[in-house]
């Protein structure tokens, strides 16, 4: 029987990389409010933000990775 845990498809992959540009989005958006002038962005807080969109990206394959073709993360917690 394939339940199909430990297993990544495509879909997953595009759903990983909407959540981390989505991430990126909202992430910057609030930088650049809190500055109050979209001149005065720094280096390092963009790092700041490319790795947390990475991340955050990670965690939605890592989870996706988990969870079973009913939906169930590692085969027991309902999440779809």
């Amino acid at each position: 029987m394939n339940t199909g845990i430990f297993q990544l498809n495509w879909e997953s992959v595009k759903s990983a990389i909407v959540s981390a540009a989505l991430m990126a989005i909202v992430a910057m958006a609030g930088y650049v409010i809190g500055l109050g002038d979209i001149f005065k962005v720094e280096y390092q807080p963009l790092v700041n933000i490319g790795v947390m969109s990475f991340l955050t990206g990670l965690v939605s394959l890592i989870k996706n990775f988990l969870t079973s073709n009913s939906g169930k993360f590692a085969g027991t917690i309902q999440v779809e």
